[in-house]
């Protein structure tokens, strides 16, 4: 519980900072919200709800956590998954 409360205030930490950082696309304030919710602090609820359901069912809680941690590691062997390339690019 403490990993998963401690990676959901980093996530928060870090969307924040990033949709700051990006500027805002709209002029109205509810779409730029939106958008925040929906690109940088949706990795937070995914924290926040598996420790909510670690906390009322451990082992359901524990599977949730493993499940997840299986998925990110699938997918981070893919090139391009999380936004960057791994593939070097060729030098001039």
């Amino acid at each position: 519980m403490c990993i998963s409360t401690t990676l959901a205030a980093f996530r928060a930490f870090w969307g924040i900072i990033e949709n700051l950082h990006e500027g805002w696309y709209h002029p109205m304030l509810a779409p730029n919200l939106a958008m925040m919710f929906g690109q940088y602090l949706m990795p937070l609820f995914v924290f926040v709800i598996a420790g909510a359901v670690g906390i009322r069912w451990p082992r359901t809680g524990g599977i949730v956590h493993g499940a997840g941690g299986v998925f990110v590691r699938s997918k981070s062997r893919q090139p391009d998954y999380f936004g960057y390339r791994c593939v070097r690019e060729p030098s001039r």
